[in-house]
């Protein structure tokens, strides 16, 4: 299925801060480049926080029948381990923070896929997230690659 235009645009609206922080990174001054890869770490914890509150929501969404299956209790203790690497990652050093968030860009996928198989999400889902968080693991991982 087509994925809807707002969430193609809004989607990769998100990934150009990881975009525009690898040439400053690479390219910058020593103080742009280390300015640059602390912004693109906060910004890359904050948006795999809010990947974790999507997980948190679609499930939540998913219960409203009153239904309530052990699924959905490992879903949401799934939906709050985005957050809490994401904190950790801000604390490290900026290069090691930038490979734990690429790294785990491409592990939420894991979330995103058992969201998919149980039809809590649209089925162009999948599609667009992993699309963006391939994208975005990949520009985290050249971003570190340019701190030194």
């Amino acid at each position: 299925e087509a994925i809807p235009p707002p969430a193609r645009w809004l989607g990769y609206g998100g990934v150009l801060p990881f975009a525009m922080a690898v040439p400053a990174i690479w390219l910058g001054s020593e103080a742009a480049s280390g300015f640059a890869a602390f912004a693109v770490v906060l910004y890359g914890a904050v948006i795999l926080s809010f990947l974790g509150g999507l997980a948190w929501g679609a499930t939540s969404a998913a219960t409203v029948e009153g239904r309530w299956e052990l699924t959905h209790s490992r879903l949401l203790a799934a939906s709050v381990v985005p957050p809490l690497i994401a904190w950790g990652a801000a604390l490290l050093p900026p290069g090691y923070g930038l490979v734990v968030l690429a790294l785990s860009f491409v592990g939420v996928l894991a979330i995103d896929r058992r969201l998919a198989s149980l039809r809590m999400v649209p089925p162009w889902w999948m599609k667009l997230r992993r699309q963006l968080s391939l994208t975005v693991a990949a520009l985290l991982l050249v971003a570190a690659f340019g701190t030194g």
